[in-house]
């Protein structure tokens, strides 16, 4: 197989195979080696020593200003059959998530990547961009796209459904409509796209002062005995600090003790992915005395109630539990361009 780095960004390229324990492996064209496949879910890293220093830090700054770019869009399902929504980059397919009828997926992409819609009530992702029942490029200006059985895109010819898709049931296309009347009363008045739950009243929340780059505030926990965290502007726009300090390295070493027997490989939306080959662990609030206490210290960092610095899904709270990742030589973990507007 062919493996290069990304056309759009120039970062590094990945692929993941099937083999056997024994195999050997050997690499030719940027440079020759041989790999022997010794274990199983392995990451190898290839012509590490054929990449410079300073070709290393110009593809990192590559994809650093690709994800500058990202834009917020949301997809809609308005058949009466659950789909999967694929992404299909150059020719590299990624499933990206599951639509029962009426059901809304929000990420950040980019200008110009290519989303098809096909049916999936498997769960496997279904048949993807072999067989789409829509496909839609990214454009900027744009953040709906709803798959509509109804609607026909006469400048893309796309094979009939293998089995009969209908439109969703009158309620799922009344609320459409709304969504698209309200989202475009929004952007008249702010010229801005509003990528929340359409009706739902924004969070009123504090935020700390950003006036400019290099200001510093102090905050004062709660805890006993209170400690004195520096928060460092690095950004006004949007509002970006760096708190120093925030764990002391005993808390680490409970943290990584707490995740040890966790463990496991790192995963997208519940499903492997050659874009995050490391291993990850999650920890809830209620984990131990220390995740407790870092999640007040994180309320007090942010000025809000501790009660709201919950990672309980039932309830009105405003973050997931804590994620410890595990890095293997030459494994890594994507910046994700998936983010669920809530």
């Amino acid at each position: 197989r062919r493996l290069r780095p990304s056309r759009d960004t120039g970062s590094y390229g990945s692929r993941t195979i099937n083999t056997r324990l024994g195999h050997v492996l050997q690499v030719r064209g940027a440079c020759a080696q041989a790999l022997l496949v010794s274990e199983p879910d392995a990451t190898e890293l290839i012509c590490a020593h054929a990449i410079s220093e300073e070709d290393h830090k110009r593809r990192l700054l590559v994809q650093i200003a690709d994800m500058a770019q990202a834009l917020p869009v949301k997809f809609k399902n308005l058949c009466n059959r659950t789909v999967g929504v694929w992404q299909d980059r150059s020719g590299d397919r990624e499933s990206m998530h599951q639509l029962k009828p009426g059901a809304t997926y929000a990420i950040n992409t980019r200008p110009g990547l290519r989303f098809c819609v096909a049916l999936d009530e498997g769960g496997g992702g279904g048949a993807g961009c072999e067989r789409p029942l829509a496909v839609f490029t990214i454009t900027e200006g744009r953040y709906l796209y709803a798959y509509d059985p109804r609607e026909k895109d006469e400048a893309t010819e796309l094979p009939e459904p293998e089995e009969p898709v209908g439109a969703a049931d009158a309620s799922v296309l009344a609320a459409w409509l709304e969504e698209r009347r309200q989202a475009a009363a929004y952007f008249e008045t702010t010229g801005r796209h509003w990528m929340a739950h359409p009706g739902r009243i924004s969070p009123q929340l504090p935020m700390r002062a950003a006036e400019r780059v290099g200001d510093e505030l102090e905050v004062r926990t709660s805890e006993t005995p209170s400690r004195s965290l520096q928060l460092k502007v690095v950004s006004t726009a949007p509002r970006v600090f760096v708190v120093k300090n925030f764990l002391s390295a005993e808390e680490a070493s409970k943290l990584i003790e707490l995740g040890r027997d966790r463990i496991e490989r790192s995963s997208q939306r519940g499903r492997v992915s050659s874009s995050r080959t490391s291993s990850n662990a999650w920890l809830s609030r209620g984990s131990a005395p220390v995740t407790e206490v870092l999640f007040r210290r994180a309320a007090d960092v942010l000025g809000i109630d501790e009660a709201r610095i919950s990672d309980d899904s039932s309830s009105s709270g405003l973050c997931e539990p804590i994620q410890l990742v595990h890095y293997a030589p030459g494994q890594k973990y994507n910046a994700s361009t998936a983010e669920r507007a809530r």
